[in-house]
C-alpha cells in the first residue's frame, strides 16, 4: 500500500477487496466489507485509509466507528495487534480466513 498523506481522496467505496486499496485513478479508495463486531478489522480499515490520506471524519462515519475512537486509539491498536486483512482467496464472499500483518 502506497502512502500519500498529502492527498485527500474524494471517493471512498465499500467493495470485495482483501484490504484498503487505492485505485489507479488516484482518487478512489476501496475499503473491504467488514465482519460485524470485528474491532481488529475495523481498526485496520481506519488505519489504512488514514495512511492513504482519507478524511478521518468521512471514513469514521462511513464504517460506523464508535464515537470514542480517535486517531491515536486506532494507530495504537493496529501497532499493537497488527493489520488484519482477508486471506488470499478466489472469492471474498462467504467463509474465508484472515491474516495479521505486523506494523513497524
Amino acid at each position: 500500500m502506497s502512502k500519500n498523506p498529502q492527498h485527500k481522496y474524494k471517493i471512498i467505496c465499500s467493495r470485495n477487496v482483501r484490504e484498503v486499496e487505492l485505485q489507479d485513478d488516484r482518487t478512489t479508495v476501496l475499503i473491504p466489507f467488514r465482519p460485524i463486531g470485528d474491532v481488529d478489522f475495523l481498526a485496520t480499515i481506519l488505519y489504512d485509509a488514514l495512511l492513504l490520506g482519507a478524511d478521518w471524519k468521512e471514513i469514521k462515519e462511513l464504517v460506523k466507528t464508535p464515537k470514542r475512537w480517535g486517531i491515536k486509539t486506532v494507530v495504537n491498536h493496529v501497532r499493537y495487534n497488527g493489520r488484519k486483512i482477508y486471506s488470499q482467496s478466489d472469492s471474498y464472499l462467504g467463509a474465508r480466513g484472515f491474516e495479521y500483518i505486523r506494523v513497524e
